[in-house]
């Protein structure tokens, strides 16, 4: 240990280890001319033999520092400095290749950031491989996740999580309308996350008359208690009932909808609603040795017993399945997360190739150098070793510099995030995401280090030293593949980011089915009541919020349009008998207030409006949609036929007065499904939101209302005020992030596509000085020249669109699922992206072109 210690301290500390060793040796020295004068020898004599006895001073200097160092690592240090000092000396050079794989490398960064949170990290629960979605997708009943528990023998637990239940909580300064989702008692037991504070519910919250508790949201629990730690065992009012706090989750704890409030226990009661009609969705353990392939056959099983034990329709187990939680969670985000990698893996080999193009043009330029080394007796081993050590050098600050970018990035992206998006929380650049870069800097590294050491090798160093055109030329074509290479991908990511854009332009053209312009929204919940009371707050509510100044209607709706809520229903149509088994038509079902298709801007096909007549001593009136209309009347008039909703009594049959416009309810990029309206005098709902036509700015009358609506009742919470384009605009949030992305990287890689023609056409200007010389000489004219400079610059791009477009069209194809509206083949994006790349490719070339048209030829002959 003592002995390597020694070593590395002369490695790493040479100055004070050779001044210790000349004090050391002069030392010995003039102990000798002590011994020597002490014989009788006089003191210039004992000097001389002192130091003749002694040999060759520097020989012996040398031969100790050779014995303390360790070769291969002093090699490796003098490398180093001497490729800093190389470095520092070209910091044009040095900046360019940086800054192109700090783009190239911070951008795989951020994007790996992504990717690791939600494909790879396993989820933040206990044992999480053994967790699963039981029929994911797919909503079941109470009775039906019962059953399950009963007959299954795959899972150690089932449990179920019903999202997005909108709950009042009133008893405070400001009521909230919280986010609640209802859940069942072995629900937290079994992901098996601690609470922050408190304990959370089991098995006995689910009985029927149990205490109604409550799992508050660390983010709920600071902003509307102070963070109090007191308010453990206090009690709540949630929706009109006493709950009583048990719990506070972390703010890292989610499932699946990021803005969950708080957890409440799901009664297992056989007389309520939930334990019928569909309403949660199931998450299972399994049992040790079942896997989820095992667990799908079993449910399938299961599935058809339940169908002919429950009367479900015959469709009704076709899907049933059980996956991954992990996996269902992410969802669609898979295919999303999967084309950015591949784009920003593209970035990230154009930015490789562009350094290695710059280290081949200044290897080709120290070619004389190196020469000289190898004339010294310098091995191609030692010289690849010192163009390692810049390329290593030059990845590594690449690699600081991306990472630093990433940082940066990620605060970004998070701002373009649609909430949907799962575990947002948990994206960060942790240590799997430093050691990938690692490897990253490594592979890069070594890539331009071939790439430079290849044109050492293929020139011959001992015998290069004299300059010669193949070298040049030789150098040129390999630039020239590499860039051409270059512009295949550039042309690969804006192509991609072209599809993007047309897809965008595509999802704003849709035809919303409504006027969202100077449109206000809100969720509004009034307190209960019973009918005949809700629809008089209703209309009061209404007739007040019409009265603020600037407001020229109001009007109601259950679930506003890309909510992401919709109520689905079986519909049955009076006098029309199914098949035997044959699953009845299913469509959205809304309540709205008779005024909510003039003031949405809805219109009118066939049949009359609802009006404040059809109230609730009226006969039963509905509208339907133009999709429920050609979906279940082909042919003929809805108007007058009588449908009602799944198992409807005789007097719930409702006659269709009206149809109405189809609106795009869940998702611009799918087509309009059947609806239903039926007027809110006849079925009056709790929570809705409230839409107001404005005469002004939708926001400027938003505190007016608020107001207006607090002196009816101030324990009305009020949530989610947004304009209605606004509420589109959320929902184009996933394509737009993806655009924005793919924008980047793709201008990123025009930009270096460009950089990289420019540099390879000066660099062929440069080498062919003499040339352009003699044709000007000979009467070349300044065209002439200019044309022959720039086609060398097309002729690198057109062999680069060459191999893209092939490349695109079956790359794009992975993007089928995000493009909306165009096929992936889309002749005017890539002829377009082709076009632009041919005219980067001309002025890339352009300025060397002007430069060669300046040559000198009596200067050049001279030469």
């Amino acid at each position: 240990m003592s002995r390597l210690l020694y070593r590395l301290r002369a490695l790493l500390r040479p100055r004070r280890f050779d001044q210790e060793l000349e004090e050391e040796l002069q030392g010995h020295l003039a102990r000798e001319a002590d011994r020597n004068r002490a014989r009788g020898m006089s003191p210039d004599d004992a000097d001389a033999a002192a130091r003749r006895g002694f040999g060759n001073f520097a020989l012996l200097k040398e031969d100790a520092r050779s014995s303390a160092a360790i070769p291969m690592l002093e090699q490796g240090w003098k490398n180093l400095r001497f490729a800093a000092r190389s470095l520092r000396r070209r910091p044009s050079f040095t900046f360019t290749a940086v800054l192109s794989l700090a783009l190239g490398l911070g951008a795989s960064a951020t994007v790996l950031a992504v990717f690791n949170a939600l494909l790879l990290r396993p989820l933040p629960y206990a044992d999480p491989g053994r967790l699963v979605a039981i029929w994911p997708g797919h909503t079941l009943a109470n009775r039906e996740v019962e059953a399950l528990r009963v007959r299954s023998q795959s899972y150690r637990e089932v449990a179920s999580f019903s999202p997005g239940w909108l709950m009042p909580l009133t008893g405070i300064e400001t009521p909230r309308l919280l986010n609640a989702a209802k859940v069942s008692g072995n629900f937290f037991p079994m992901l098996g996350v601690p609470p922050l504070l408190g304990r959370t519910f089991g098995l006995d919250a689910e009985a029927v008359g149990a205490e109604q508790r409550a799992v508050l949201t660390e983010r709920l629990w600071r902003e509307a208690f102070g963070g109090d730690p007191a308010i453990i065992g206090r009690g709540i009012q949630l929706d009109g009932t006493r709950y009583s706090v048990v719990a506070i989750m972390p703010g890292s704890f989610g499932l699946i909808d990021s803005g969950t409030d708080l957890w409440v226990p799901m009664t297992m009661d056989p007389n309520a609603m939930s334990w019928e009609y569909s309403t949660t969705l199931g998450l299972g353990r399994l049992r040790d040795g079942v896997t989820p392939a095992s667990a799908s056959a079993e449910l399938g099983g299961l599935a058809r017993q339940m169908q002919q034990d429950f009367k479900r329709n015959n469709t009704w187990a076709r899907d049933a399945a059980v996956s991954s939680l992990q996996e269902s969670l992410v969802g669609d985000a898979r295919l999303t997360l999967v084309v950015l990698l591949g784009a920003v893996g593209s970035l990230l080999l154009l930015a490789v190739i562009n350094v290695a193009n710059l280290l081949i043009v200044r290897t080709l330029e120290r070619n004389q150098e190196m020469a000289v080394r190898a004339s010294l007796g310098a091995t191609t081993r030692q010289v690849a070793g010192l163009l390692m050590m810049e390329a290593l050098l030059l990845s590594a600050a690449g690699g600081l510099a991306g990472l630093a970018l990433a940082s940066a990035g990620l605060s970004l992206l998070r701002l373009i995030l649609p909430p949907s998006l799962p575990r947002q929380s948990e994206i960060a650049i942790d240590g799997w995401v430093l050691g990938t870069v690692a490897l990253l800097v490594a592979a890069v590294g070594v890539v331009c280090t071939v790439a430079a050491v290849r044109q050492t090798r293929s020139h011959a160093l001992g015998s290069s030293l004299r300059k010669g055109r193949s070298i040049a030329h030789g150098g040129r074509q390999a630039r020239g593949v590499l860039v051409a290479c270059e512009i295949a991908l550039a042309l690969v990511l804006t192509i991609g980011a072209a599809l993007m854009i047309r897809t965008m332009l595509s999802l704003r053209q849709v035809d919303r089915g409504l006027r969202s312009e100077h449109l206000l929204t809100m969720q509004l919940l009034p307190p209960n009541l019973p009918d005949s009371g809700r629809a008089t707050l209703w209309r009061t509510i209404l007739q007040q919020v019409a009265n603020v100044p600037g407001v020229t209607a109001a009007a109601t709706v259950l679930h506003l349009p890309m909510s992401g809520r919709n109520w689905m229903a079986d519909i049955r149509v009076e006098g029309r008998d199914l098949p035997a088994g044959s699953p009845l038509p299913r469509a959205g079902w809304q309540s709205v207030s008779p005024e909510y298709f003039r003031v949405a801007g809805i219109p009118l096909i066939a049949g009359r409006p609802f009006s404040d007549a059809d109230g609730a001593n009226a006969p039963r009136v509905i509208a339907v949609n133009a999709a429920f209309a050609e979906r279940l009347f082909p042919g003929e008039s809805p108007i007058g036929k009588r449908v009602a909703a799944g198992n409807a009594t005789r007097d719930q049959i409702a006659t269709i007065v009206a149809v109405v416009g189809n609106v795009r309810h869940d998702s611009l990029n799918v087509q309009p499904t059947p609806e239903v309206y039926a007027t809110m005098w006849q079925r009056p709902v709790g929570a809705s939101a409230l839409i107001v036509r404005t005469s002004v700015s939708p926001v400027v009358v938003a505190p007016a209302i608020r107001q207006r609506i607090a002196e009816i009742n101030r324990d009305i919470p009020i949530s989610d005020i947004r304009t209605m384009d606004d509420v589109y605009a959320a929902s184009l949030q996933r394509p737009r992030m993806v655009l924005a992305l793919m924008g980047v990287f793709a201008t990123l890689g025009l930009l270096l596509s460009g950089v990289g023609i420019y540099g390879v056409v000066a660099y062929g200007v440069r080498q062919r000085r003499k040339e352009i010389g003699i044709r000007l000489a000979l009467g070349g004219s300044i065209d002439s020249i200019r044309r022959l400079v720039v086609r060398e610059g097309l002729r690198y791009a057109l062999l680069g669109v060459g191999i893209g477009l092939p490349a695109a069209f079956v790359l794009t194809r992975l993007m089928r699922g995000l493009v909306f509206g165009i096929p992936t083949f889309d002749p005017l994006s890539f002829a377009g992206v082709a076009t632009i790349l041919l005219l980067i490719a001309i002025l890339a070339s352009w300025a060397p072109a002007h430069r060669a048209t300046r040559t000198n030829p009596v200067e050049v002959l001279r030469e």
